[in-house]
């Protein structure tokens, strides 16, 4: 009884601990549902993507939950504005000493042709976390800002998220508009 109640206790302990690293109640279901998501694998490897203005997202993630936060989505980016996007993963697998690592290639299109790219961006590399299927978010993110000299129109963003242990992989596109 005492062995089962210590266990039950470090559970609790540990949710309330993990809770800004992942979406107790968001789980892949629910986040597809509400934004560009793709999977792989047996175990799903999931990824997200959400490109946001909000100034208060770190305070969204962050707050105690009854279900998946709401970020303001940006589908259009005015000049001199900013806009953070942001990754998340869901079932990165585990190897024999039970780590995850998780990286992600990124992949900026410009209206003009021109295109940025990084590669290997180490976003979580660490104890695997459970719940499993709860989105996790990166420990990087990208500011995409509107400086005058960036060029209008449609730019689109490709993200591939890549569980290590496993070699899925998981590509996710975003677009959004630059305008005046």
């Amino acid at each position: 009884m005492k062995k089962q109640l210590t266990i039950l206790l470090l559970a609790v302990l540990s949710v309330f601990l993990l809770r800004p690293l992942l979406w107790a109640q968001g789980t892949a279901a629910e986040l597809s549902r509400t934004h560009n998501q793709a999977s792989s694998g047996s175990i799903v490897f999931n990824g997200a993507i959400v490109f946001t203005d909000d100034p208060e997202w770190k305070e969204k993630w962050s707050a105690p939950l009854e279900g998946l936060p709401n970020f303001d989505e940006v589908n259009e980016l005015h000049r001199g504005k900013s806009a953070k996007l942001l990754f998340f993963y869901c079932s990165a697998h585990s190897d024999s000493v039970h780590q995850a690592h998780v990286n992600c290639d990124i992949r900026i299109s410009k209206p003009n042709g021109r295109i940025v790219e990084e590669r290997g961006i180490d976003i979580y590399n660490g104890p695997a976390l459970y719940p499993l299927d709860a989105y996790r978010l990166a420990s990087r993110g990208v500011t995409l800002s509107a400086d005058p000299d960036q060029p209008l129109g449609k730019w689109h963003i490709e993200v591939t998220l890549r569980d290590l242990n496993t070699s899925d992989e998981v590509v996710l596109d975003k677009e959004f508009e630059l305008v005046e």
